[in-house]
C-alpha cells in the first residue's frame, strides 16, 4: 500500500525566512518524478497516499521575479498507509 509525504516549503529571500505559497513540490526517484503536488497558500503541501513504499529525494521549486529558488531533500523513506511528516523544503 502507498504512503504519503507532507511539509511545508519556505522561501529565504533577502535574510528571512517566510512561507512560500504555491511552490511546486515533486517526489522523486533519482531523476524520475514518482508524484507532484503544489503547497497551499500558507506553503503547505501534502502528496496523499499516493507514493509506492520506498526512499525518495523530495523537491521544491518556485520562481520570484524571473528568480527560480529550489531546494532538494534526500533520503525521505516512505512507509506503506503512514505520511512522513514535516519534511521542510527552504527554496533558496
Amino acid at each position: 500500500n502507498p504512503g504519503s509525504v507532507s511539509g511545508s516549503t519556505w522561501l529565504l529571500y533577502g535574510g528571512d525566512l517566510v512561507p512560500l505559497g504555491h511552490a511546486l513540490v515533486e517526489c522523486r526517484s533519482g531523476t524520475t518524478v514518482i508524484a507532484t503536488t503544489t503547497s497551499d497558500a500558507s506553503g503547505n503541501y501534502d502528496f496523499g497516499m499516493v507514493i509506492p513504499p520506498g526512499t525518495y529525494d523530495i523537491y521544491g521549486e518556485a520562481s520570484l521575479n524571473g528568480t527560480v529558488y529550489s531546494d532538494l531533500v534526500s533520503g525521505v523513506e516512505v512507509i506503506s498507509n503512514t505520511t512522513t511528516a514535516y519534511v521542510t523544503l527552504i527554496l533558496h
